[in-house]
Formats: structure tokens, C-alpha cells, sequence
């Protein structure tokens, strides 16, 4: 077998296969065999005809079955042989063959383009450290405090209230009628729905456009109603309670009082914040690895990923794939630029692991589960023995040796979206 490889521009390929005519021959012939003694040729048993009156009566078929099958046997047997690895599916762009010729086959292909890592050592890494306050723990009781929250009735509505009302539209021969719960003071809604309500009682009515005429949101429900004019009914209102946080506050949430549960909150943030940070710094790095070394992906393999990720997305949240494509096309690039550099430095660097580099991998994911070391070997044992925990144990020690080679600077604006999450904590009663 021969082939010539032509260099395209965006890591395209053009790959000419030549199969010499006797290899060839020998390959229909096994179609041939194959489907001899299956065929029915009329005054002999069947798969007992002469081989020869079976390829008069059924060569063309034999030669359409080759024609189909070899093509794909080749490219296959082409790659291996140059060590080349697609990243998408190959075109037949020609194939020409006859009976007792050459085999020649032309195939369009695309490769990742070869990364060229210029500076990865002694890089600049924007990066400022999360650090504790007491606000943390104030703004972390408040919100137990909102889950704790009973509702109950109320008479006439107010700020904050939570209110469920009908929607009916006015001067229409079919009006759209719906119903919606929002909270008074706080939803989509225009501030002179929202004001109008106040003091509302159920079973009373206001009269209102519910979205500012003005409103250049492009969402369709904005614009299907905005320059419309309703009456909104409440249904029902309902006003949020909040307990008092104290001893009991804390009694309910399992603990002994108010300082004990006030400590548990502050430990919870201090390690989820060590936590946050580890991942702040580590998604910098990445960052100014991409800015020191500028990469082009073809736009296939990008699209493929974006495909993928849409396609896990929009199973989750019940809509069409093609809708999020474009939303996870920068996302999409993005990963899989950091995923190339990251692989091509650690070959660069050599990177050799040993046992305990696996351990102290094994500890922190058991840690992060907060289970035994010992149970998480048993529960992950096919992971912990598989090619990706390697390569993952491998990554995390190139990112290490890069982050120690780092220079952290702090951003010269702070960055307002570096911030614990504080809506979950592990104090949190159900």
C-alpha cells in the first residue's frame, strides 16, 4: 500500500491510497469466496457453481459489495500505518477501481494542528485569594433563617409578599388569560403593576400593563405582552414569617446554641473557601497558559464538542439541541484549548508519576466525598485503575510544578463574582 499525504490550510488533509492490484484482487477475492456459497446458479447445488460462471452471473454485485466495503478497510489501514489520528469523519472524495487494477482511493480528512507551546514557565497569573469575613457567617444565618421561614395568610398585599393572581387581558374579543406567583416588589414585572397591588385584597383587581412599553428585551414573553394592558386579580396572598435566630434557631438546625452552630458555619467557609481558591488559582493559570500560547482548533472538532455538551443539555432541560450550539461554541473552544496545552506541556515536561502521587489524588477525592479512604478504593476501583486516572494524576502535577513556577499578581480591579456560594452550607437543616 501506498499513500501521499497533501498539507491543507486549518489541519486539513488529502490522503491518496494506492493498493497494488494483486493485494487487491486477493481482498475481492475473499468477497468473492464469501458470497459464492451463498448464490443459487440454476442446475448446480447451491455454493458448488464454478467460481467463474458465479462471477459472470454476480460480479457486478461482488465488485459494488468491494467498492463499499475496501475503502473504509484501507483509510483504516492507511492511518495506522502513518500514524495519523482524524479528528472527524474522513469524505471519499474518488475511488477508481476495476478488476485485476490498482486500488486508488482519495480521502479528505482533518488533523489537530500541531501546538506550539512558546512560555508556560514563569508565567504572570492574575489571581486575588478569597478571604473569610463575618459577613459570610451573618449572610449564611440568614439564609437557614429564609429556609425556616413559615407563610401564612394575609389580608392585603404587601412588599415581599408572595401573591398568586390571574391575568386576564383587556380590550381583546379573545383575551389571554393566565395565572402566575411572583413576589410582590421583586419579579419581572413593571414597577406600576407593583405598586398598584399594594393593599390589594384577594378577590380585588387593578388594572395595569404588566411590562414596561419601553422594554427592549428581545424574549418572546416580553414582547407579546409588553404593550398590553391586563386586569390582575390575586388569588391568594401570603406573607413570610422568619424565626428569630437564636438558641432555639439553633436547637432546630441540630445544634447546642447559637455559638456552636456560628463556629460550624465559620469551619464550613474556611474549607470551602481553601476549596474555592485552589480552583480560582487553577483556572487562572489556565487562562494566562492560553494568552502566552495562542492556538487555532479547527472549527470540527470545536463544533463536535459544542454538539456534544448541547446535546447533554438539552436532555436535561427538555429543549432542542440546535438551540444551544452556539451558546457552547466559546465554551466548547475554550476546554478544549486548555485540554491540547495542558497535554502537550506534560509531554513537554516529562512528567513521570509514582504511588504516592496516586495516593495523595486518591486522599482528595476521598476527601471531597468526605468517605474512607479505603471505601473509596472499593467504590472507584475501575477508575483508579484506568488510563484517565493517570493522565488526570499526570495533569494535576504539571499544573502544580506550573502553579510553583507562577507569578501571582492581584487583579488591579477586585473581582466582584470571586465569592463563596453562599446559598447551601452544611448546617443547612432540611
Amino acid at each position: 500500500m501506498k499513500t501521499e499525504i497533501k498539507v491543507q490550510e486549518s489541519g486539513w488533509r488529502e490522503m491518496t491510497v494506492i493498493v497494488p492490484a494483486e493485494d487487491a484482487q486477493k481482498d475481492y477475492r475473499k468477497i468473492v469466496n464469501q458470497y459464492k456459497a451463498k448464490v443459487s446458479v440454476p442446475g448446480f447445488r447451491k455454493g458448488k457453481a464454478p467460481l467463474k460462471m458465479v462471477e459472470q452471473l454476480y460480479g457486478d454485485q461482488f465488485k459494488e459489495e468491494f467498492i463499499l466495503k475496501q475503502p473504509e478497510e484501507y483509510y483504516k489501514k492507511a492511518l495506522d500505518e502513518n500514524d495519523i489520528h482524524p479528528i472527524n469523519e474522513a469524505e471519499i472524495v474518488k475511488v477508481d477501481w476495476d478488476v485485476n487494477k490498482d486500488f486508488e482511493a482519495v480521502y479528505k480528512f482533518q488533523i489537530m494542528p500541531e501546538i506550539e507551546i512558546t512560555k508556560y514557565e514563569g508565567l504572570e497569573v492574575t489571581f486575588k485569594e478569597i478571604e473569610f469575613t463575618d459577613d459570610m457567617v451573618d449572610n449564611a444565618l440568614e439564609n437557614m433563617q429564609g429556609k425556616f421561614a413559615t407563610q401564612e395568610e394575609a389580608e392585603a398585599i404587601d412588599t415581599d409578599m408572595l401573591v398568586k393572581a390571574s391575568f386576564k387581558q383587556l380590550d381583546a374579543e379573545k383575551p389571554m388569560e393566565f395565572e402566575r406567583e411572583f413576589t410582590v416588589g421583586s419579579n419581572i414585572y413593571n414597577e406600576e403593576m407593583n405598586e398598584k397591588l399594594l393593599g390589594i385584597k384577594v378577590g380585588e383587581s387593578v388594572q395595569s400593563k404588566i411590562f414596561n412599553p419601553s422594554h427592549d428585551q428581545e424574549d418572546d414573553e416580553y414582547q407579546k405582552y409588553r404593550d398590553l394592558d391586563f386586569e390582575i386579580t390575586p388569588l391568594t396572598i401570603k406573607k413570610e414569617i422568619l424565626p428569630e435566630i437564636n438558641v432555639e434557631f439553633a436547637k432546630d438546625a441540630g445544634f447546642e446554641d447559637l455559638e456552636q452552630l456560628k463556629a460550624s458555619i465559620e469551619d464550613d467557609y474556611k474549607s470551602k473557601i481553601i476549596e474555592q481558591n485552589d480552583k480560582n488559582r487553577l483556572h487562572a493559570l489556565e487562562i494566562a497558559l492560553l494568552e502566552a500560547n495562542p492556538i487555532e482548533l479547527p472549527d470540527s472538532a470545536v463544533k463536535f464538542y459544542a454538539e456534544q455538551m448541547a446535546e447533554d443539555a438539552a436532555k436535561q432541560y427538555g429543549i432542542e439541541k440546535e438551540q444551544l450550539i452556539d451558546t457552547f461554541m466559546p465554551i466548547a473552544e475554550t476546554n478544549m484549548k486548555i485540554f491540547y496545552l495542558k497535554n502537550k506541556i506534560t509531554d513537554k515536561l516529562e512528567i513521570e508519576i509514582n504511588d504516592e502521587d496516586k495516593d495523595a489524588m486518591i486522599q482528595k477525592a476521598a476527601d471531597n466525598l468526605k468517605i474512607d479512604v479505603d471505601k473509596y478504593k472499593e467504590l472507584y476501583a475501575n477508575q483508579i485503575n484506568s488510563e484517565d486516572f493517570i493522565n488526570t494524576v499526570k495533569e494535576q502535577k504539571t499544573m502544580d510544578f506550573l502553579l510553583e513556577k507562577a507569578i501571582l499578581v492581584e487583579p488591579v480591579e477586585d473581582d466582584e463574582n470571586d465569592n463563596v456560594d453562599e446559598d447551601n452550607h452544611s448546617a443547612d437543616a432540611e
